[in-house]
């Protein structure tokens, strides 16, 4: 055997992958004009994402996605719009991952929340958790509705041995 020469070295793109949280229920506006509303929840699952995050790897936010499910038909009412996330269980600052003021562009039942800049994901998804803060502003729909909400990274993992 030689040594000091790895036996087996891969490298591999991670295409875009996302944490996903399905089904989150908004209730009802309960007046006309411009409301802001602030959901905050938790994805405490992350055992797939750690095999990645346990093997040299680079990952970085790329951005997020509101995904209409029931009682709207898309997110043309948004005029503001900001998600960002943190660590649970982890001192870390939260980070700004998206954020919109008047230039909010929904399309097709969704509103793409394209990172104007990566952002280190890997510190975030070595943690217990993420959880999780979206602030809508706009003429909220006035029926109970509900939206999958994806966050999404991107990068390249590899192995050793």
């Amino acid at each position: 055997l030689l040594t000091g020469c790895p036996l087996l070295d891969v490298e591999v793109d991670v295409p875009e992958v996302c944490v996903t949280y399905a089904d989150l229920p908004v209730e009802a506006a309960d007046r006309d004009g411009a409301v802001t509303i602030h959901r905050s929840f938790a994805v405490d699952d992350l055992s797939l994402v750690h095999r990645l995050t346990d093997l040299d790897a680079e990952l970085a936010f790329v951005g997020a996605a509101l995904i209409a499910r029931t009682g709207i038909a898309g997110f043309a009412f948004v005029d503001a719009a900001r998600i960002s996330i943190s660590s649970g269980g982890s001192e870390l600052p939260p980070l700004v991952l998206y954020q919109c003021a008047g230039d909010c562009v929904p399309a097709d039942g969704a509103l793409d929340m394209t990172a104007a800049s990566e952002h280190d994901a890997l510190a975030y998804l070595r943690g217990d958790g993420l959880i999780i803060d979206l602030e809508l502003t706009g003429r909220l729909p006035t029926v109970a509705w509900t939206m999958t909400v994806d966050v999404c990274f991107a990068g390249r993992a590899g192995y050793t041995y």
